[in-house]
């Protein structure tokens, strides 16, 4: 029975409590009310609901700006918890942003429109808007690691990834 003639507040609130915090953020997603689809899969991941998929999830949303700023250190942080948990899509997109780093524009964007951007209070805004950091090091070693995992899983696109590093042709040094 399909309860799509409902709200969504409605369909989310009951989904909640008969399915989980996953899939009522699932619902809350799909309905673009992104900053209440966070406020539900972190109560999922502080359960520890989902073998991960809620860490992987929030990740996505810090990745994609979808509700919060860009802020690839702390899609980092919430993908380096989902594979913890053995989440074999976070191990995939974790490696693919440590393979060449990255560097939130918004956060630099943030301290131009700044007045005085080396002002102290310039400072704590942008540690309280990133407080992991706003920039993302290279680190092919532990993306070859989490491709490796991902590949053992079964994951054909960290095959490619891996066999790239091997060759060469991603950062690594060449292994033939």
């Amino acid at each position: 029975m399909s309860t799509n003639w409902l709200p969504s507040g409605v369909r989310m609130r009951g989904a909640a409590a008969l399915q989980g915090a996953i899939r009522a953020g699932e619902i809350a997603y799909d309905g673009g009310r992104f900053v209440d689809a966070l406020k539900l899969w972190r109560k999922a991941a502080e359960r520890g609901e989902g073998g991960g998929e809620a860490e992987y999830r929030i990740g996505q949303l810090y990745r994609r700006g979808e509700g919060v700023f860009v802020n690839f250190a702390e899609a980092v942080h919430w993908y380096g918890l989902a594979a913890e948990r053995g989440h074999v899509n976070a191990k995939l997109d974790l490696a693919k942003l440590l393979l060449s780093g990255a560097s939130d524009l918004d956060a630099t964007r943030f301290r131009q429109i700044r007045r005085d951007p080396q002002s102290p209070e310039t400072a704590t805004l942008a540690a309280l808007l990133y407080p992991r950091g706003d920039k993302v090091e290279a680190d092919v070693e532990r993306a070859r690691t989490l491709l490796a995992e991902a590949d053992a899983a079964g994951d054909i696109e960290a095959s490619e990834l891996l066999a790239q590093i091997y060759l060469g042709a991603r950062g690594g040094e060449r292994d033939y």
